[in-house]
C-alpha cells in the first residue's frame, strides 16, 4: 500500500495546527498583510478577490474592509472552521489550490500568502490562479526566503539540520523549500504560466520571541514541513539540531531582546488584458 503523499501530510499538519495558528506562526506571516494590501490598493470597491491558503481568514477580512467582495479558500477544514468563527460575515470555501472550485475569469485579484511551498505542484497552482483571474487581474504571492538569500529564522533551522542531521529523509517528493524566495525563479515561474508585469519586493519581516527556546515551540506548533524533517531525524541528531537552533538564534539578541529576521519575497503580477 502506498504511503501518504506530501499533500496528505501537509493537510494533516495544518488540520492539527489550525486552532492555535494565530498564537504561533500567524504572528509572523500576518506581517506580510500590509505589503499585500498596499499592492492591492486602498480602494477595492466592487472587485472580486480570492485569498488562497487563507488560514484563519484575516487577510480576507482586510480586503473586504477596502470594499472588495472577498473570499477565502483553504484545503484544511479546520482552518475554514476557525476563519468562519472569527469572520462570519465573509465567504470561505474548503478546496484545493491545484484544482480551484471556481469558473474561469471569476476574480479581479488573487492572493496566496506563503502557500506555494506547501503545494505538491506549485506550478499547477499558479496556472489555476491564472485561470480564475479576469483579464488584467492581479496575482500577489509571498514566500519565505532561504539561507542563500538572507540570514534569519529559516537559515538557522535549515543549517542546523544540515550540520547535525540530514536532509536525505524518507519523505514523499515535495518542491524545494526556498524556491519561491528567489526573485529570478519566482519571475520565471509566473511568466511560464502567462503572467506579465512581474515585480518583486523583499519584505523585512522579523519575529521577537521572548526566549530562544520559543523557536522550538514555534517549529512544533506552527510549522509543518520543518516538523516533518525533525521527526525523521535520529534521536541524537534531533537533540543536536534543537540545541544548535537555540544557540544560534541568540546571535539575534539586540540587547533589547531577540529580533530574528524572517525575510520574505512578494511578487505582484498581472494577467494580460
Amino acid at each position: 500500500m502506498a504511503g501518504p503523499t506530501f499533500k496528505d501530510l501537509e493537510h494533516e499538519g495544518w488540520q492539527n495546527r489550525a486552532a492555535h495558528y494565530d498564537d504561533w506562526f500567524g504572528q509572523i506571516s500576518s506581517q506580510a498583510f500590509p505589503f499585500v494590501l498596499d499592492a492591492a490598493g486602498s480602494d477595492l470597491s466592487g472587485l472580486d478577490t480570492l485569498d488562497i491558503c487563507c488560514g484563519p481568514g484575516h487577510l480576507v477580512a482586510l480586503l473586504a474592509e477596502r470594499g472588495a467582495h472577498a473570499s477565502g479558500l483553504d484545503f484544511a477544514g479546520e482552518m475554514i472552521r476557525v476563519a468562519l468563527a472569527q469572520h462570519p460575515e465573509q465567504d470561505f470555501d474548503q478546496g484545493d489550490a491545484e484544482d480551484l472550485p471556481y469558473e474561469n475569469a471569476r476574480f479581479d485579484l488573487v492572493s496566496c500568502c506563503f502557500g506555494l511551498l506547501h503545494f505538491h505542484d506549485p506550478d499547477n497552482a499558479i496556472a489555476e490562479a491564472f485561470r480564475v483571474l479576469r483579464h488584467g487581474g492581479r496575482y500577489i504571492v509571498t514566500a519565505w526566503q532561504g539561507p542563500e538569500e538572507a540570514a534569519g529564522l529559516v537559515s538557522v533551522m535549515m543549517e542546523a539540520i544540515q550540520d547535525f542531521g540530514t536532509l536525505d529523509l524518507p519523505l514523499p517528493p515535495a518542491p524545494p523549500l526556498p524556491r519561491f524566495g528567489k526573485p529570478d525563479e519566482t519571475h520565471r515561474s509566473l511568466a511560464a504560466q502567462g503572467f506579465m508585469d512581474i515585480e518583486t519586493q523583499v519584505l523585512p519581516i522579523t519575529w521577537r520571541p521572548d526566549r530562544p527556546e520559543a523557536v522550538l515551540d514555534m517549529i512544533e506548533h506552527g510549522m509543518v514541513r520543518t516538523t516533518m524533517m525533525m521527526a525523521h531525524q535520529e534521536d541524537a541528531a534531533r537533540d543536536a539540531i534543537r540545541a544548535a537552533i537555540v544557540e544560534r538564534v541568540q546571535a539575534f539578541d539586540t540587547g533589547d531582546g531577540l529580533k530574528i529576521p524572517v525575510p520574505a519575497l512578494m511578487a505582484v503580477a498581472r494577467k494580460p488584458d
